[in-house]
């Protein structure tokens, strides 16, 4: 038996897959434990869910031929990650949401489920499609809202600028890989309460 402790699975200028996240935990692991042999792949599994804060989304064949047909107002989701009780996905619209943003590749950061006790959370979020080389970075405070109205949709926390990319820059692409890592740097309850990332190991939060 031995502990494993990590500060991060990726350098923050890095986004990587889930592939290569595989690769550095294994190799971490290994490194530690001065040995040649391959590493538990349920620790492997285990490091990695821990500190993922990743959303990939992968376009091949069928489904990148839908991405590329795709109409205005039409949105593809993510899978959802969770972290300390709140849930995150990811949303595509490959032909713009709005009707101004027509032919344009919009790619969003939602809040799928938050419980009420929090206030406000403070993140970053890092977006990437790998194929294109596009790159978004935000940092922002989000208030939650209990009772949000019609003109307030609460749950898109983060998208990018409409300009960065463009349906046509998709077309010759044979596969397309989006990406998006958020990070909790802080979250303000309703009693009070905070929690900050520089303060508190994730760890044992």
């Amino acid at each position: 038996f031995f502990e494993v402790t990590l500060i991060g699975i990726m350098p923050s200028s890095f986004l990587a897959t889930k592939n290569r996240q595989g690769l550095l935990c294994c190799g971490y692991i290994r490194n530690m434990t001065e040995s040649d042999l391959e590493s538990p792949l349920s620790i492997n599994d285990l490091c990695i869910t821990f500190y993922n804060e990743n959303i990939h989304m992968l376009f091949q064949q069928d489904k990148l031929n839908r991405f590329l047909s795709m109409d205005n107002h039409q949105s593809l989701y993510s899978k959802p990650i969770s972290y300390k009780n709140m849930s995150f996905v990811c949303s595509i619209c490959p032909n713009g949401w709005n009707p101004t943003e027509a032919t344009k590749v919009m790619f969003y950061l939602e809040n799928k489920s938050i419980p009420n006790n929090i206030k406000s959370i403070t993140f970053i979020t890092k977006m990437f499609c790998v194929q294109t080389m596009t790159k978004y970075q935000s940092t922002q405070k989000k208030e939650i809202l209990s009772n949000p109205g019609p003109t307030q949709p609460t749950r898109i926390l983060c998208k990018w600028d409409p300009h960065l990319l463009s349906l046509a820059e998709c077309q010759n692409e044979s596969e397309l890989e989006f990406i998006c890592n958020v990070n909790i740097l802080n979250i303000e309850y309703k009693n009070g309460k905070q929690w900050d990332q520089k303060d508190i190991n994730i760890a044992k939060s």
